[in-house]
């Protein structure tokens, strides 16, 4: 009887202490929805040429069984190394420069991509869509990041608010203007796509915001107006947002 009882216990408080950290730890709440501790695949950020070790590459291949995200990094010659302080440590990332186009150029196009969660700013789909805008025609130099306590960033235990940060220090960094540059956000990236706009509207202003995807959770935490002169484009693919042509 009182085995029975115990294992009642564990049925019913187990699944309640799980609500409850998932609810109230944020530790728990940074591990669910950034998944920074699934850093895959492995590279070099102080040599983006480099692909991934033989052993990752063996892996991958395996694993292509049953994903097409899990494969390892071929390397990037073009790109090169982005790195600025953030809200937790030093946020590392890479700039892929268009493609017969310098980004002081009259008329370029930069790109600020916020990527989802799990991964790394290598993981295969992430370098194919780079590889896709800053080719001709699109041209657009492209600079990704991992948020602080993701990839090889420094820090620890990722938020919102502290992966906004991040997105806006690179952004105020970046050469161009906030409103010549383009922010591209996938899955939880299009949240902080959001959060970067939303603090942007105090004054300064982003040429255009792409979210891959809709993240009710934080897209319907925007409870204010859109000023008219902010274009957003969120119409699916990119050749509008890089063009400058209003989405619909």
């Amino acid at each position: 009887m009182a085995a029975l009882v115990l294992a009642m216990l564990v049925l019913v408080g187990l699944p309640v202490l799980l609500l409850w950290l998932l609810l109230y730890s944020s530790r728990i709440q940074s591990l669910v929805a950034f998944a920074s501790w699934i850093n895959w695949p492995p590279f070099a950020w102080d040599d983006l040429a480099r692909p991934s070790p033989r052993l990752a590459q063996a892996a991958s291949a395996l694993l292509a069984r049953w994903s097409n995200k899990t494969g390892s990094f071929q390397g990037l010659a073009t790109a090169d190394q982005f790195s600025v302080a953030g809200s937790k440590g030093t946020v590392r990332g890479l700039r892929l420069p268009a493609a017969g186009c310098h980004d002081d150029a009259e008329g370029s196009k930069v790109v600020l991509y916020l990527h989802g969660n799990a991964g790394n700013i290598v993981t295969r789909h992430r370098v194919q869509l780079y590889k896709l805008l800053s080719a001709e025609p699109l041209g657009c130099t492209v600079v990704a990041i991992d948020y602080s306590g993701c990839g090889y960033s420094g820090g620890h235990w990722p938020d919102e608010a502290s992966a906004v940060a991040d997105a806006l220090a690179a952004l105020r960094a970046l050469p161009k203007r906030p409103q010549d540059v383009i922010v591209w956000g996938h899955s939880l990236g299009a949240g902080i796509a959001l959060g970067v706009v939303q603090a942007l509207l105090q004054g300064e202003q982003v040429r255009g915001l792409q979210r891959s995807f809709r993240l009710a959770s934080f897209s319907s935490r925007l409870s204010f107006p859109l000023p008219m002169q902010l274009r957003i484009w969120l119409r699916a693919g990119c050749q509008s947002a890089c063009d400058g042509r209003p989405g619909t």
